[in-house]
């Protein structure tokens, strides 16, 4: 596999993370004051660390 069909491999990948992320702090807020605020807050960070490695990647594809 070449270094751009990698790229958007991982991409991909990230995107289908960053959705199950979604999912998961959903359903702890939906728990309401038994959810752990800590996972949340953990996971929305991963979320959006995901989110910007995302972006680079793609800015970094399309730049070739």
């Amino acid at each position: 596999m070449d270094i751009k069909k990698s790229k958007v491999t991982s991409i991909i990948l990230m995107n289908m993370l960053c959705e199950e992320l979604s999912n998961i702090i959903e359903s702890e807020l939906d728990k309401g004051n038994n959810s752990d605020c800590t996972m949340i807050d953990q996971f929305v960070e991963l979320n959006e660390l995901l989110s910007l490695s995302c972006e680079r990647l793609d800015k970094n594809i399309n730049k070739h």
